[in-house]
């Protein structure tokens, strides 16, 4: 079967990054490191009414995209590394070419701003660890990898670290097989009790794991399924009224006081951070509704496919343009971070800023090390 293109989830995933830099939005307000001063007044963030749950637990989109991550490469490579057409070079390769050039800019980047921030005010703008060690951890994009005291540099990088070792955990689980429905389920459960034994010690990276899984998972699921749905018979009809069904179930929140209470009683086994119904339940079923529409609607959502592009600049560029808004408030002008209107501008220069580089670096970069490398 041919590969689409999921604009919905390019959409998708820059809706993700954007819930990341709301919540992030709180870091103009910190004072001394991650503190916020006496009197700071949560609901007086812009449009607060509107962008209350985003302001709240925005980072969770961070897991949505490591799920997402894994119903794409699934899609993407899993069948070509199992029957041997992609090469481990070849594969890191193209993921670096995509990873790196941007990574490499936004960590100078920060790391002159954060010299400059710190000779103006005699402390570092939100992340206070910025030493040559940690500068060379997220260089090699290892700092999640049990190697970093704190949080350095452009933090939200954390979650690519994540990603890295993903992709070679990913190609070697594929290379030697995982590769249906039943293989990739036994791959979620062994991930599932790697993160509980490791809650502890490495949970940003076993919480990834299990969440790529689960992407891994749904990405079979919706092969099957979608299988089904090219016949014109009854079973299409039969997996249509389930999906509905679950849809009105899921997001009706029928569900959500039984798994709150079934998540308090396994908090001494998987602890605070995850969400059951959201991570095994919700996420997949908003990708698996995704994927299905675009099955039916091959264009649907294709004139706003730029969003997608900029997500992943969107997200690693934002601490960039917060370091230098609050570098203005210092030296310049008093910004009052309350403002709608200042919030309006943030927004506007943080995508213009991540059109132009994408468009004149990141792609360009991308395919010069693609041309050299992959022969």
């Amino acid at each position: 079967m041919e590969k689409e293109r999921f604009y919905l989830l390019d959409i998708a995933r820059a809706v993700a990054a954007i819930c990341v830099v709301l919540q992030h939005y709180q870091h103009f307000y910190f004072i001394s490191g991650r503190n916020y001063p006496i009197n700071f007044v949560r609901d007086q963030q812009p449009f607060y009414d509107l962008l209350k749950p985003f302001y709240l637990f925005g980072t969770v989109a961070v897991q949505f995209f490591f799920v997402l991550s894994g119903f794409i490469f699934f899609l993407m490579y899993s069948k070509s590394i199992y029957e041997r057409k992609v090469n481990i070079k070849n594969f890191f390769i193209l993921r670096i070419s995509r990873l790196y050039p941007l990574h490499i800019l936004t960590l100078i980047s920060v790391m002159i701003l954060q010299l400059f921030y710190f000779n103006l005010n005699g402390d570092y703008f939100v992340n206070n660890i910025n030493d040559f060690k940690h500068f060379v951890y997220h260089f090699f994009l290892i700092q999640e990898w049990g190697f970093a005291e704190g949080w350095a540099f452009n933090h939200p990088s954390w979650s690519i670290s994540v990603e890295i070792l993903l992709y070679i955990i990913f190609f070697i689980t594929v290379f030697i097989g995982i590769n249906n429905l039943r293989k990739s389920l036994l791959a979620l459960v062994i991930s599932f009790t790697i993160f509980v034994l490791t809650l502890d010690y490495i949970e940003g990276i076993s919480l990834g794991l299990v969440c790529f899984y689960i992407g891994g998972v749904t990405f079979f699921i919706s092969s099957i399924i979608k299988k089904i749905l090219l016949k014109n018979n009854l079973q299409k009809k039969i997996i249509l009224i389930i999906l509905l069904l679950l849809n009105i179930i899921v997001f009706g929140r029928f569900l959500n006081n039984f798994f709150l209470e079934y998540q308090k009683s396994l908090q001494f086994l998987i602890g605070e951070n995850f969400y059951i119904l959201l991570f095994l339940i919700k996420f997949p079923m908003i990708i698996l509704n995704l994927s299905i529409l675009q099955f039916y609607f091959k264009n649907l959502g294709k004139p706003f496919q730029l969003f997608g592009d900029l997500s992943y600049t969107i997200y690693l560029l934002h601490f960039v343009i917060q370091i230098i808004f609050s570098l203005i408030d210092k030296s310049l002008y008093e910004i009052n971070f309350d403002s709608n209107y200042i919030f309006i501008i943030f927004f506007f220069t943080l995508f213009i800023s991540s059109f132009f580089i994408y468009q004149y670096i990141e792609l360009k970069m991308k395919l010069l090390i693609r041309k050299k490398f992959i022969r």
